[in-house]
């Protein structure tokens, strides 16, 4: 019963075999191609059946299977005896040379009253390491590293000196990449959003430009070591950049080694300029202000007599101004020198603080007459209800002659006060104007030498 089972088994299989050959000639013969004839067969088809055929396995899915077979063999092989602990060339004579490159996407928050700014950027680094050198592979440039696979790999100890604070993005995964090409280059680029410090000089704010840097050492090795070199192109900057009230001006990268505790370590910076846009102050601080002041003139053409009318004009004037002055200064820190605005915000209350001063010398001036005028009314009318004796008629031609004289004195002194609201008509605008020719050209072409700030 056995023999005979196996008999059939045998004549199954052969027939089976038969059946097989005969649908791949005839599908070939059709111009199908080999692997839809393998498509096409049962699902009962064993690998040794299919090799009998003589289909090729290295076409199709078959060829990217082996082609990834061998990058995971490559990465093996690279990472068996390789110590990320160790830097390359950690036992030469001669440091790692690390090219670093900048790829600026925004620079926001400005802030003056912090003493710095926000910066969003790709920080890429590039460096030779002889031990991921490997033999370069068919279709492949470079072996593109996981994130995961980056912690098993040497990256150079990079600080940013001057930051505050510093996130490196993980939406939806760490923000890092790594490549590395056949001859040992690594490539490796991570996406960074920093607060940094920027010390400005606020001289003559609003009419100012500030210089920031970007500070990059290494933390842990010396120039014995490591060494950071810019790229030949050394910062790349976003084609959509826009940076609110500033213009980005001219960008210089420097070296900067810096010596602590007698050892020697590396250093690069990124030197750039910020120039600010005047528009927003004209409109919201210079040209309100000015029409405070002008309107601060409208007194002088007022009538002497019109006390209420004057006097709440000038409070109404010197009010604003401060309120205004108080507001234009309320994000700008707290420093020891004098800065553009808070000269123009002091000359400007100055001038709408002498408008009101004017119109109390000019008050008091008339009060004081028209008082001495009421007086000598009152004493004439008494004189003549008096007895007409010789005495009292002598006393009579005395007060005569004093109201007279005090009558001559009223109409000169009002004389005077007219005269100076005339003359104030005058020269207060021309100060004005000879102040604002002075200001502007001071801090228009001044370029103050930033060492001395304190």
């Amino acid at each position: 019963m056995l023999t005979y089972q196996l008999r059939n088994r045998s004549y199954g299989s052969f027939a089976y075999m038969l059946l097989t050959v005969v649908m791949a000639t005839s599908i070939s013969q059709s111009g199908t191609t080999t692997h839809h004839a393998m498509r096409s067969l049962p699902s009962t088809v064993n690998q040794h059946d299919i090799s009998a055929l003589g289909v090729d396995q290295t076409t199709g899915a078959g060829e990217r299977s082996l082609a990834k077979s061998e990058r995971q063999k490559t990465l093996d092989r690279l990472l068996v005896n390789y110590d990320p602990r160790i830097p390359p060339n950690y036992e030469e004579d001669f440091p790692v040379q690390v090219q670093v490159q900048l790829h600026i996407t925004s620079i926001d928050s400005i802030s003056e009253s912090n003493m710095d700014f926000s910066i969003g950027m790709f920080l890429d680094q590039t460096w030779n390491d002889s031990r991921l050198e490997f033999e370069k592979l068919p279709n492949l440039l470079a072996l593109e590293l996981d994130s995961r696979m980056m912690d098993k790999i040497w990256v150079p100890d990079l600080f940013i000196s001057n930051e505050k604070r510093a996130v490196v993005h993980a939406v939806t995964v760490p923000n890092k990449l790594m490549h590395i090409y056949p001859e040992g280059r690594v490539q490796y680029s991570i996406r960074i959003t920093a607060t940094l410090k920027c010390n400005m000089d606020l001289r003559k704010f609003p009419l100012d430009s500030q210089t920031c840097n970007v500070i990059m050492e290494s933390y842990g090795y010396s120039t014995d070591n490591l060494v950071f070199l810019w790229n030949p192109v050394p910062v790349i900057r976003d084609e959509n950049l826009v940076i609110a009230q500033f213009d980005l001006g001219a960008m210089d990268t420097l070296t900067c080694d810096k010596i602590y505790v007698g050892v020697n370590y590396t250093c690069i910076k990124l030197q750039f300029a910020l120039v600010r846009h005047s528009g927003y102050y004209l409109i919201q601080v210079y040209v309100p202000s000015i029409m405070i002041v002008i309107l601060s003139w409208v007194s002088f053409w007022l009538d002497i007599e019109a006390v209420p009318a004057r006097i709440s004009l000038g409070l109404l004037t010197v009010l604003t101004m401060t309120t205004q002055s108080g507001g234009a200064r309320a994000d700008l820190p707290k420093v020891s020198y004098i800065k553009g605005i808070d000269v123009w915000m002091a000359t400007c209350l100055i001038f709408v603080f002498a408008a009101l001063i004017e119109f109390a010398c000019v008050n008091v001036k008339s009060r004081v007459e028209r008082r001495r005028r009421e007086s000598s009314k009152g004493a004439m009318t008494s004189a003549q209800a008096g007895d007409k004796d010789n005495t009292e008629d002598m006393k009579l031609l005395q007060q005569r002659r004093t109201f007279k004289d005090q009558l001559r004195m009223f109409k000169t002194n009002r004389a005077l006060a007219r005269t100076i609201d005339r003359v104030s008509r005058i020269a207060f605008p021309g100060a004005f104007v000879v102040f604002n020719l002075v200001y502007w050209c001071v801090y228009v072409f001044w370029s103050p030498d930033p060492s001395d700030v304190a």
